[in-house]
């Protein structure tokens, strides 16, 4: 759509723009498969049985939908420059690294390459988000309903109890799973487009 009326084809802000949208259109959609997978990872054993178990439990002491969507504000807050961040920055190094109107198709690994760094950039710079979300989604389990507290509260517990590096806790274990889960996907993707572009040439 954004490429529709530009014949020089999208600009950084373009893709900025398309990267952020997709981001929190598809965060918006699963976010309460991330509160069930978080509750499941997190709880103790035996709180919940299952996903099912998990969903009804939820809705039954906190609510039908409201439980399901907390975190989902610092969520988006960090998916809009983090998604449009990561397809911006993955143009530009890939424009800056293999080329323009390249004559042979580039290996896959140097997509992925790219798409790991991308995602290392966009990742580091926004991971705090994740945390606060962390937090808000077990508050649910954690604490009665009276002592919940929204973004800026979490923020600031945070800061005051665990300091600067309590917003980067898990961030080695996380920016590796990160990092390679974006070179596969932009690996895949190029792969993909390659052979959809392929196919309707011939």
């Amino acid at each position: 759509w954004l490429a529709q009326n530009k014949a020089s084809g999208l600009n950084s802000l373009d893709l900025f723009a398309a990267g952020a949208t997709a981001g929190v259109v598809s965060s918006a959609v699963t976010f309460p498969l991330v509160v069930i997978r978080t509750r499941l990872a997190a709880a103790p054993s035996g709180t919940y049985s299952g996903i099912l178990d998990t969903i009804r439990k939820m809705a039954k002491s906190e609510g039908m939908i409201a439980p399901f969507f907390k975190g989902l504000q610092p969520t988006i807050l960090g998916v809009i420059p983090n998604s449009g961040l990561n397809l911006m920055t993955y143009d530009i190094l890939k424009r800056i690294m293999i080329g323009e109107g390249a004559h042979a198709q580039p290996a896959t690994w140097k997509f992925m390459f790219i798409g790991g760094v991308s995602a290392l950039l966009s990742s580091t710079l926004l991971y705090p988000t994740q945390i606060i979300t962390a937090r808000l989604v077990m508050q649910g389990l954690m604490e009665s309903q009276g002592q919940r507290k929204g973004m800026v509260g979490v923020t600031k517990d945070i800061f005051k109890l665990e300091g600067f590096s309590g917003f980067f806790k898990g961030y080695q274990a996380a920016i590796v799973k990160i990092i390679f889960g974006n070179a596969v996907s932009f690996g895949c993707y190029e792969l993909l487009k390659k052979s959809v572009n392929d196919y309707f040439k011939n």
